[in-house]
C-alpha cells in the first residue's frame, strides 16, 4: 500500500527521492539488463525501496516524482521508462477513475504490480465493441513498454460513437498475442517495448476509466512530458557522472580540452536539473487546474522543457563520445548502453510541432515563458 512517510520539498530531505536515488546508484554498478528476468528483478528492487506507489499527496508530490524519475533514468533509461508509464497509469487512475479504482490500483501497485500506459497504435485503431452486455476488444498496439512485464496497463481504444475510451486491462485474465519479433530497436533494448494484439480480450464496465477522450484533457496530456524529461535527464547526469570518473581514473582531468568539455557537460546537466526543479514547481501549481489559463501555461512549461532536455541531452552524448573516444566505447564501459539508450529514447513524438507551439505560445503571450523561481 501507498503508505510514505512526510517529506519536504528540498532534495536532501525528501525521503521518495532518496531512496530513488540509492536504487540508482546500486543500479549503475551492476551489468546492463539484457533479459525480461533481469528487469523484472529490478523492479522488485523498486518495490522494496516503496517506490511503485506514488509519493506522499502533500507539498513536496510533483518534486519527489520528477526528482525521482530523473535519479531512475540515471540507473538505467529502460527501467526509468517503465517506471514513467507505471506512475502515469497510476496518476491517471486518481485523477479520472473512481475512489475504488484509485484504491485497487493503489492496493495492486503495493503488492508488486507493474502498470503502464499504451497509446500507440496502427492506422487501424483498437476499437472497443459491445457485445452480450461486454466490451470485446479489437486491434494492435505498438510499442507497449515492457509488454510481458505489466499486469494493468492502460490502453487506449475507440468506443464507437462516444471516442477514444481509456481501459485497465487486467493482463492475466486477457486474450492477447505479444509479437516478441516487433522489438529490434538500436537502444532501450530492454524496455521490451512488443506489439500487442488486444483481439478478443473481453472487457466490463469497471475496466473502463473516465470518460471518452479524457486521455487527452489538458494539462494531463501534453503536461505530462515533464515526466519523460526528468528520465532524459537523469540519463545525461549518469553520462556527466561517468565521464567524470572516466578522467580522473585516467588521469586526464588536468587536460585542457577534456577540462573544457567537461565544463560545458556540467554547465549543461546542471541547467537541466533546473528545469526539473521548475517543472515540478509549475507542476504544483498548474497541473491539476481544469481553467484554460493554467492548462496553458503547464503545457509551456513542459514543452519548453522536453526540448531544451532533447537539445542539451544530445550534446552531452557528443562531448562525452568525443571525450572518450573508440577506447570508452568498448565493453565493460558503460557509455555505449546509455548511449544508445538515449540516442532511442529522446525520440518522443511530434518534435517539430512541439516547437511551433513554444513560438506560437510565446507570440499570444510573451509572460508564458515563466522564470525560474
Amino acid at each position: 500500500m501507498d503508505q510514505q512517510p512526510p517529506m519536504d520539498t528540498e532534495a536532501g530531505t525528501n525521503t521518495y527521492a532518496a531512496r530513488a536515488e540509492a536504487w540508482a546508484r546500486d543500479m549503475a554498478q551492476r551489468p546492463a539488463i539484457q533479459t525480461e528476468a533481469g528487469m523484472a528483478a529490478e523492479i522488485a528492487a523498486l518495490r522494496g525501496a516503496g517506490l511503485l506507489c506514488l509519493p506522499a499527496r502533500d507539498a513536496g508530490f510533483h518534486f519527489a516524482l520528477l526528482e525521482a524519475l530523473s535519479w531512475i533514468g540515471f540507473g538505467n533509461l529502460a527501467v526509468g521508462r517503465l517506471m514513467e508509464g507505471h506512475l502515469n497509469a497510476l496518476l491517471l487512475v486518481s485523477r479520472f477513475g473512481t475512489v475504488q479504482q484509485y484504491e485497487s490500483a493503489r492496493e495492486l501497485a503495493g503488492d508488486g504490480k507493474l502498470f503502464g500506459v499504451w497509446n500507440t497504435g496502427e492506422a487501424e485503431p483498437v476499437r472497443l465493441l459491445l457485445q452480450d452486455d461486454t466490451l470485446q476488444m479489437r486491434g494492435r498496439k505498438t510499442f507497449g513498454s515492457g509488454a510481458a512485464l505489466v499486469q494493468r496497463p492502460i490502453v487506449t481504444a475507440d468506443l464507437a460513437g462516444k471516442g477514444w475510451q481509456m481501459t485497465l486491462v487486467p493482463m492475466e485474465s486477457a486474450s492477447l498475442v505479444i509479437d516478441r519479433d516487433s522489438w529490434h530497436p538500436v537502444g532501450m533494448e530492454a524496455s521490451f517495448s512488443f506489439d500487442i494484439d488486444f483481439t478478443g480480450t473481453l472487457l466490463v464496465q469497471k475496466d473502463l476509466i473516465g470518460q471518452a477522450n479524457a486521455f487527452y484533457q489538458e494539462p494531463a496530456f501534453s503536461g505530462g512530458a515533464v515526466r519523460f524529461a526528468a528520465v532524459h535527464a537523469g540519463g545525461a547526469r549518469r553520462l556527466l557522472h561517468d565521464f567524470t570518473l572516466w578522467l580522473k581514473v585516467r588521469n586526464r582531468a588536468a587536460d585542457p580540452h577534456q577540462a573544457m568539455r567537461l565544463s560545458r557537460c556540467v554547465q549543461l546537466v546542471q541547467g537541466m536539473q533546473l528545469w526539473v526543479h521548475h517543472a515540478a514547481r509549475c507542476s504544483a501549481t498548474y497541473f491539476d487546474c481544469n481553467d484554460a489559463e493554467s492548462a496553458a501555461l503547464m503545457v509551456h512549461a513542459a514543452d519548453m522543457m522536453r526540448t531544451v532536455v532533447e537539445r542539451d541531452t544530445a550534446e552531452v552524448m557528443r562531448l562525452v563520445t568525443v571525450g572518450v573516444g573508440a577506447h570508452g566505447l568498448l565493453e565493460p564501459n558503460s557509455f555505449g548502453p546509455v548511449l544508445r539508450d538515449l540516442t532511442m529514447y529522446l525520440r518522443q513524438p511530434a518534435p517539430d510541432r512541439i516547437a511551433m507551439r513554444i513560438a506560437e505560445s510565446h507570440l499570444r503571450d510573451d509572460s508564458m515563458s515563466t522564470p525560474f523561481v
